[in-house]
């Protein structure tokens, strides 16, 4: 996927994450999409934590955390309530 398409559908994974309600299914399909250059960027570039929820901020979202943890039933109740910060 070339870079500008990658910036595309980050600025649309973006703006659909600060939306009210989430278009949780757009959501899933975008970051699908990007998941292979996702990978790349953070291996390649070693990015902070910080800086990678703030160009990828729905990539700690629970439904993403659920996604990458194929299989797992998990709801935001039981997401939240088992993270200590």
């Amino acid at each position: 996927m070339r870079t500008d398409g990658i910036e595309t559908f980050r600025d649309s994974i973006q703006s659909n994450y600060f939306s009210q309600p989430v278009d949780e299914g757009k959501l899933a399909a975008d970051m699908a999409k990007t998941f292979a250059a996702r990978r790349q960027e953070i291996v390649r570039e070693k990015p902070s934590v910080d800086s990678l929820v703030k160009r990828w901020p729905a990539v700690f979202s629970p439904s993403q955390v659920c996604s990458v943890l194929s299989g797992c039933e998990c709801s935001s109740e039981n997401y939240f309530g088992s993270v200590s910060i």
